[in-house]
């Protein structure tokens, strides 16, 4: 037995008289990466022979020395009392380090990559490893039967985990992320509620976790093509599973450490001793725990397998693991049992008996783990055939060694080791006496003194400390703030995450300090107080200030530094912010054009400059301004408007006042002119003169109500089932509605000046107070006009709209503008030179004249306005409103009177109203032209041609036409393309 003296010591052999021999039995440091497992009942000794193996193992080897305990009923503690008796306390606090879970978490930083990648790992190696070993963890935690009973919800989970590792995409996908390399496990829960906010029953692709590698998007993207039930359950697979890693606490600390604080890469070089006791943890958090730290071995192993391999020849890495058969069953273990040899790695097993491998694992694990291990060391348990075979030789048969088991003194060992020598038979089976329980032990014969007992509890306290600020995890989860729906609301964000509402208001600062064009730096407080005043602005709860600059160190929309000069924080936004804070006006035609985007730009641009944050808000069609605006001194929010058709439409500036005052905002119409030396004083005057008095006073004293685009109509109008729309007989040829106001009553006039019908409020009209109405049968196509007794049916809408035009409802300011009190002015006139930027001025238009854009803020906190609107209101005040849709009534386009006449005309101004470009719209050819019949006849407009409107709409509006198969026919689509709010009617 001479080759088996050095090494790590077992026990003493027993020779043939039943003695054992002086020196013991060690397994040479070239046979320990065979791997060894000492099985024994309840009492065996397992424990104590684990305590003796890891001081052998300290002495004699040169590496490092791994114990897993799953039990916590104290085999660290008193190994650690053994260690400071054999190799002193100073020895111990330096090279031993313990991490009693939970109470000290070791800082893993599972989801970092970064090591791999700097080792040489291909990302997208270290990515599906990642991927991989964490469905393992799950697997050990759910056992693998139950997690695989879901087909799809493992696989999504791998495919999730992609896309946070994503180059171009994995920042936006998680929430505040630092880096595509690493993230937190609640980064993973969060993209798990991207995917499902974005999914059935109404998908919405623009919302979902995003991919640029094919396979993966077209993966996300699948699941939104499920119907609402299928996808309900895959998503509530995938939460279930990530839940058994969330819902513990300690977990999801470990998880969501981004820092890597403990990384086994760092302590392969040295000869330490890493105790990791997981008593304090659920069973299930135990295996979980433990997959952590076998996969954060293998691979740093894998990483460092051919240095290790030069190591001299006493390294090992020893990895022991106290109660391994329920980890047995795990391909990790199972991948270094079988390629620990490569890596220098030795595992020693401790098991209550063999047998439990083949309860827990199955019958092929048992198999698996008997072939892999050189050295099995056998107590006193119950023998199955198997481990009988494994330990049977020429002079003992598997019977007698099952019966020589049975008959073996309690802590004695039988053991059977391979030779050190290669292609030679090791030493036949063995019976082992039991080393002596080392002195320091609690059960020893020397333990401890009263004060060798209290200095190694000082010096445990030091090590807990030290493992705890050096080692422990380091980072709570991300932050989770998200901008309260008013806020995001009122300042159009396109995002509910915090750095997005941070990016707009850099941007806001950066164009008041004058150095938007440069992306320059500014100050973080300039930044937080500016936020703080839009939260503020709709009595939202401001973040904190150290929230804030935790989303500003983490998020990819922002650049971060300290300026030295100034010893101040500053930021600026990054590529990424760019993109995000950018104006977006839209792209419908309604938004104005790319005149009235250059002229918006320019409000944007002076207005900041006096010291107002605008937010320039995206046109989509629905109702909202052109831009909001704050004031630090104010604590009003300021509408923009910019009116480039409003002399021509009075009704539109008075919907956008009325639609500000509502929200109880002041709106700031701003009118301009595309030549620099244009006067545009008239303009501002006209708009000024609308809105101080929003009636049309004629040269007769007569006063005139400006009319909308809303047809009054009754139970939905002529194209709603018992519906209808009021007319009135055409004369001279003439489609407009006048409406007269006359001593408290509305009168509506034909183009003779002929009385037709006269109200006194637009809540009680009903069908007899108008002069006809008219149904639509869209079965057969037929008007029919209701003149008091009198019918009147028509076949086409020619015939129709020759006799009858349709009366619109007119803005009556008593009824339609809301009473406010702002204690200052209700609203302002502002005049802009030109579209260039860098002539472009800004001035403020009162009663005929002109006030610097300077004096702003003191001008509209004056309680005074040049305004006859009082009396006006009062005038046209009658208890009650609109007998109209609301949706009839919005802020629409106005019409020219050319689109009456010429249908190229008529097109553009439906696509106008009703159509928008939308990457992810998609709309049939009836839907496009069933909406354009019906603005077309709400309108007084002739209906075109199915096929001449087809040829003609890709004339005033980009889409494109593509045939699809679906439901087994074919169908045409145009994509592209989505109606918005008129034309959905």
């Amino acid at each position: 037995m001479d080759e088996f003296r050095e090494g790590m010591a077992i026990g003493y052999a027993i020779d043939e008289n039943g003695e054992p021999e002086d020196k013991p039995v060690c397994i040479p440091p070239s046979l320990l990466p065979t791997h060894y497992v000492r099985a024994a009942t309840t009492g065996g000794g397992k424990s104590k022979s684990l305590t003796n193996d890891k001081l052998s193992l300290y002495e004699q080897t040169d590496g490092p020395t791994i114990l897993i305990d799953a039990k916590g009923d104290g085999l660290c503690e008193d190994y650690m009392r053994a260690h400071a008796r054999r190799f002193g306390v100073d020895d111990l606090e330096e090279n031993v380090l313990h991490f009693p879970i939970p109470e000290v978490l070791p800082g893993f930083s599972f989801f970092n990559i970064e090591r791999q990648l700097e080792n040489g790992v291909r990302r997208v190696d270290a990515i599906q490893n990642k991927a991989d070993h964490y469905e393992e963890i799950l697997k050990m935690v759910m056992g693998e039967e139950r997690y695989e009973r879901a087909v799809v919800a493992p696989t999504l989970i791998k495919y999730l985990i992609k896309t946070l590792y994503d180059d171009e995409y994995g920042r936006e996908n998680g929430r505040y992320r630092e880096s595509v390399d690493y993230f937190a496990h609640d980064q993973l829960e969060y993209v798990v509620d991207q995917l499902w906010r974005a999914g059935p029953p109404e998908p919405d692709e623009g919302a979902a976790p995003r991919s640029s590698n094919p396979q993966v998007q077209r993966r996300i993207d699948r699941q939104l093509q499920l119907d609402p039930n299928t996808f309900t359950t895959v998503m509530g697979g995938v939460s279930n599973r990530l839940d058994y890693i969330s819902q513990d606490e300690h977990l999801r600390r470990v998880f969501n450490n981004t820092e890597p604080q403990f990384d086994f890469r760092d302590v392969l070089d040295d000869r330490t001793v890493i105790l990791f006791d997981l008593g304090g943890l659920r069973d299930e958090s135990v295996k979980a725990m433990t997959g952590v730290i076998l996969t954060e071995l293998y691979n740093a192993l894998r990483e460092r397998g051919e240095d290790l391999q030069q190591k001299p020849d006493d390294y090992v890495v020893n990895l022991l693991i106290d109660e391994a058969s329920s980890l047995a069953v795990s391909d990790i273990l199972n991948t270094l049992l079988e390629k620990g040899r490569s890596f220098r790695l030795s595992m020693g097993l401790s098991l209550q008996f063999p047998e439990q491998l083949d309860v827990k694992g199955g019958r092929e694990v048992y198999l698996n783990v008997l072939n892999d291990v050189g050295s099995p060391i056998i107590g006193k348990i119950a023998v199955d055939n198997e481990i009988a075979n494994v330990m049977a030789h020429e002079d003992m048969d598997p019977s007698e060694f099952a019966n020589r088991i049975r008959s073996l003194p309690r802590g004695e060992w039988i053991a059977r080791l391979p030779s050190p020598t290669f292609g030679e038979t090791g030493p036949e089976p063995f019976s082992l006496a039991p080393l002596p329980i080392p002195p320091g032990h609690s059960e020893s014969d020397d333990p401890l003194t009263a004060r060798e007992e209290q200095a190694f509890q000082n010096a445990l306290e030091r090590i807990h400390e030290r493992a705890d600020t050096e080692y422990g995890v380091m980072t709570d989860a991300p932050p989770s703030t998200q901008t309260p729906t008013a806020v995001r609301d009122e300042f159009d964000l396109p995002a509910d995450d915090l750095d997005t509402a941070l990016a707009t208001v850099i941007r806001s600062v950066q164009l008041q300090e004058r150095v938007r064009e440069e992306n320059g730096w500014i100050p973080v407080p300039d930044v937080d107080s500016e936020l703080r005043r839009r939260f503020e602005a709709v009595d939202a709860d401001p973040p904190a200030i150290a929230e804030l600059g935790d989303v500003r160190e983490r998020s990819h929309l922002i650049e971060v530094t300290l300026d030295s000069e100034r010893n101040d924080i500053v930021v600026r936004l990054t590529e990424d912010g760019e993109a995000v804070a950018a104006p977006d006006t839209g792209h419908v035609r309604a938004a104005g054009g790319e005149k009235h985007d250059a002229a918006l730009l320019d409000v944007e641009q002076l207005l900041s400059e006096h010291g107002f944050a605008v937010t320039v808000f995206t046109q989509d069609g629905s109702e909202k301004p052109d831009a909001r605006a704050t004031h630090p001194d104010s604590e009003h929010i300021f509408d923009i408007e910019v009116e480039s058709t409003t002399p021509e439409n009075p009704a539109k500036i008075l919907q956008n006042l009325k639609r500000a005052h509502e929200a109880g905002h002041i709106p700031l119409f701003v009118v301009g002119s595309d030549e620099a030396n244009q006067d545009r004083l008239p303009t501002a005057a006209r708009v000024d003169q609308i809105l101080s008095s929003p009636v049309n006073t004629l040269e007769s004293g007569d006063v005139r109500l400006y009319t909308t685009d809303a047809s009054i109509t009754f139970d939905g109008g002529a194209h709603r089932r018992e519906g209808v729309t009021a007319v009135r007989p055409l004369t001279d040829g003439s489609k407009r509605t006048n409406w007269l106001l006359d001593e408290g009553s509305y009168v509506l006039l034909d183009a003779n000046g002929d009385e037709l019908t006269r109200v006194t409020s637009f809540e009680s009209l009903t069908r007899e107070d108008v002069p006809a109405v008219y149904s639509y049968n869209q079965t057969s196509g037929e008007f029919v006009v209701y003149e008091h007794g009198n019918k009147h049916r028509y076949d086409t809408k020619v015939e129709f709209e020759r006799e009858w035009a349709r009366i619109k409802r007119p803005f009556v300011p008593g009824v339609d503008l809301p009473a406010v009190d702002f204690n200052c002015r209700e609203y302002a006139v502002l005049a802009l030179s030109s579209n260039d930027t860098d002539n472009a001025s800004l001035v403020i238009y009162d009663d005929g004249e002109t006030i610097p854009l300077s004096d702003i803020y003191e001008w509209l906190s004056s309680p005074t306005q040049n305004s006859d609107r009082t009396s006006t209101k009062a005038e046209t005040k009658h208890q009650g409103g609109q007998h109209v849709d609301d949706a009839e009534s919005s802020d629409t386009p106005e019409i020219s009177e050319k689109a009456y006449d010429d249908p190229d005309t008529a097109i553009a101004a439906f696509v106008d109203a009703c159509l928008c470009t939308a990457d992810d719209g998609s709309l049939t050819p009836d839907e496009v032209y069933a909406a354009y019949a019906m603005w077309a006849s709400n309108h007084d407009i002739s209906v075109e041609s199915k096929n001449w409107f087809a040829r003609r709409l890709g004339d005033h509006i980009e889409f494109e036409r593509e045939t699809v198969y679906q439901d087994g026919k074919t169908t045409r689509r145009y994509t592209g393309l989505a109606l918005h709010p008129e034309g959905k009617q």
